[in-house]
């Protein structure tokens, strides 16, 4: 059911500025695995547990990842008007944490050590936590408000 916040829950739940945080964070997590997919990998399964392929693999995440703030970045550019970017900010968010809690799974499952896992767990709840309050909270806004007028 979406939040019937008032002005100021629609002014700090702005999808357009939630969409243009999520790109920002999300490339910037993307670059810092893309640059050194070595040390991801041994930051995953730990030291003694890397394999020779793993680098690839962690390479291969993080261009899984980089799906996510590449939708968001097409949806503020190509896409008008609060209430679409809000759903489609809603839908951004459900797939952003279905994949990482996969990879999680998965790693713990398989003997991986999953250092870091103590920060970009609670990191990534929290904004997807956030992502999804502004998706909600704007779910039936004025379809009319953020689109540029054609005066």
């Amino acid at each position: 059911m979406p939040l019937n916040g008032g002005g100021i829950v629609k002014k700090v739940f702005n999808p357009t500025v939630w969409l243009t945080v999520f790109v920002i964070v999300g490339t910037l997590g993307f670059l810092s695995g893309v640059f050194d997919p070595e040390a991801a990998a041994t930051d995953t399964w730990g030291a003694g547990n890397v394999l020779e392929h793993d680098a690839t693999y962690e390479l291969a995440l993080q261009f899984a990842f980089l799906a996510f703030p590449l939708m968001a970045l097409f949806t503020l550019i190509f896409i008008p008007g609060r209430q679409v970017r809000a759903r489609i900010l809603t839908a951004i968010t459900i797939g952003f944490l279905v994949l990482p809690i996969s990879f999680v799974s998965v790693f713990l499952s398989n003997g991986g050590e999953g250092n870091g896992l103590e920060f970009w767990i609670p990191f990534t709840i929290i904004l997807a936590t956030l992502l999804f309050i502004s998706g909600l909270s704007n779910w039936n806004a004025d379809s009319r408000s953020n689109v540029p007028s054609s005066e």
